[in-house]
């Protein structure tokens, strides 16, 4: 990849990454997905409806082991992306048995929260980036959680209490 765009860190402390520059061209005008199989530096961009780019999105990892995948509505900054792409590399480092990752530089639009027959949910993570020495900024990406693993976790959660 490119040279890193800033330097950033996880709040929670949990994580440092350098967010470098994307090597491929997203079209600015066109929705899509973004798709790093694990274990590789390749990445390929996926057209998708901005309507369905969260479940897109999902159903891109779950066939993918390991994969670092974003959300890339049109409009948005490339740097957002590459940002939100470093993110997800981090986070599936973290995670146990391959589990891929996906996020977004932003909030997915009707993110389904709490709502019946929900597929996924959104959990923010705050980013810290100094692109300036001294300077230093708060951001948000956001992973796309389906909820079937959000249930899995609360019940995990319940039966510890």
């Amino acid at each position: 990849m490119g040279l890193p765009v800033c330097v950033a860190g996880l709040v929670d402390g949990s994580g440092a990454l350098f967010v470098p520059a994307l090597p491929v061209e997203l079209p600015p005008e066109e929705s899509g997905v973004l798709v790093r199989p694990a274990g590789s530096a390749d990445l390929r961009f996926v057209a998708a409806h901005p309507a369905g780019l969260s479940t897109r999105a999902l159903e891109l990892a779950g066939s993918s082991v390991g994969a670092s995948v974003v959300v890339c509505p049109a409009g948005v900054e490339v740097e957002r992306h590459a940002m939100a792409l470093a993110v997800a590399d981090v986070l599936g480092v973290r995670r146990s048995g391959g589990a891929s990752v996906v996020t977004s530089a932003l909030l997915p639009s009707h993110a389904p929260f709490v709502r019946a027959g929900a597929q996924w949910s959104a959990v923010l993570h705050e980013v810290r980036l100094r692109s300036v020495p001294g300077v230093m900024v708060v951001r948000a990406v956001w992973e796309i959680v389906g909820w079937s693993a959000v249930a899995g976790a609360l019940a995990t959660l319940a039966g510890a209490a």
